[in-house]
């Protein structure tokens, strides 16, 4: 039986079950909401890391250390990829296969659906993988300390450059996490210590127009991920203090949507974004959650995801 908890204090109806198809829907931006969001933990998949869909988005596709799972909704799992490695994030390419970081390996992987394997390219130590609206694989590399960039892999050739540069900010910053605005003019970067939100304006071809800004503070401690949603809101999960917000597109609005204990283990190790298919949502967040055995906790937020296609109005 699946188990249902709350993320803070109150409780607010649950959204309609049914999930929007994209295609031919609408979605009002003016009816987001910042009630406490009911938390539901699922029966099937497993991820403590990060996770991801198959192209058919009825498979969800977690890392659940040393191994790469997949299962549908209600299960059952299933060992994609077993004894892949230590890991974090994982995406899927347009082509269907996923791509991984390995960190004992330092290198960027191919993962196909049958679970077969590639490097895309050494050297890479990245807690993020994203790929971005133009196919190509983006990472951060630096801890603190250290000169930190967001840099731009080619999934085929293995190609690299650097897209970033956090040291060109002011103040400069340590990128851990990353995610684009709707209508790819604007990548969002969230960070380690400092809890900070950082904005780039990026030309036709994703490139850079100006250094990066600071868009935001006081967003939690520590992103574990970024993810934007259709209107246009940053959701940054920090693992400082067990929290998701919601950051307005100008950063002018702080929320925390969703709040935890350590010792409840339902934090979510970043941001992930149903389907609408084989059960999932488009309208909620599939959370992996690392100190609660691996399991994966569906939190139904009722907006969907950035590259959703349906009409969305009211957008801020």
């Amino acid at each position: 039986m699946s188990l249902v908890m709350m993320f803070s204090l109150g409780c607010r109806p649950s959204p309609d079950t049914t999930a929007p198809s994209g295609d031919g829907e609408s979605f009002d931006c003016a009816t987001i909401r910042d009630d406490p969001v009911e938390v539901t933990v699922l029966d099937g998949p497993r991820a403590g890391r990060g996770l991801t869909f198959s192209a058919a988005g009825d498979l969800l596709v977690g890392v659940s250390e040393p191994s790469i799972t997949q299962s549908a909704y209600s299960g059952p799992m299933e060992l994609l990829q077993p004894g892949f490695g230590s890991m974090e994030q994982i995406d899927r390419l347009d082509d269907g296969d996923y791509v991984v970081a390995n960190f004992d390996e330092n290198s960027l992987y191919r993962i196909t659906p049958e679970g077969g394997t590639a490097v895309i390219s050494g050297d890479v130590s990245t807690y993020v993988v994203r790929v971005g609206p133009d196919g190509m694989v983006y990472t951060t590399s630096g801890e603190s300390g250290l000169s930190s960039v967001v840099e731009r892999i080619d999934p085929s050739s293995g190609a690299r450059e650097v897209v970033v540069r956090a040291g060109d900010a002011d103040p400069p910053f340590q990128a851990r996490v990353l995610d684009f605005s709707p209508d790819a003019s604007r990548m969002y970067m969230g960070t380690y210590t400092e809890g900070s939100i950082y904005v780039v304006e990026l030309d036709d071809r994703l490139d850079p127009v100006g250094p990066p800004e600071l868009l935001a503070e006081s967003v939690g401690q520590w992103h574990d991920g970024l993810g934007v949603d259709a209107c246009g809101y940053l959701w940054v999960a920090s693992y400082g203090d067990q929290s998701t917000y919601r950051v307005s597109p100008d950063g002018s609005e702080v929320v925390a949507i969703l709040q935890s204990e350590e010792s409840e283990g339902m934090f979510g190790h970043g941001v992930y974004w149903g389907t609408g298919a084989g059960s999932f949502r488009h309208d909620a967040l599939y959370l992996p959650q690392p100190l609660n055995n691996d399991t994966v906790g569906e939190a139904l937020i009722g907006v969907p995801y950035r590259t959703w296609t349906g009409e969305v109005f009211n957008a801020p």
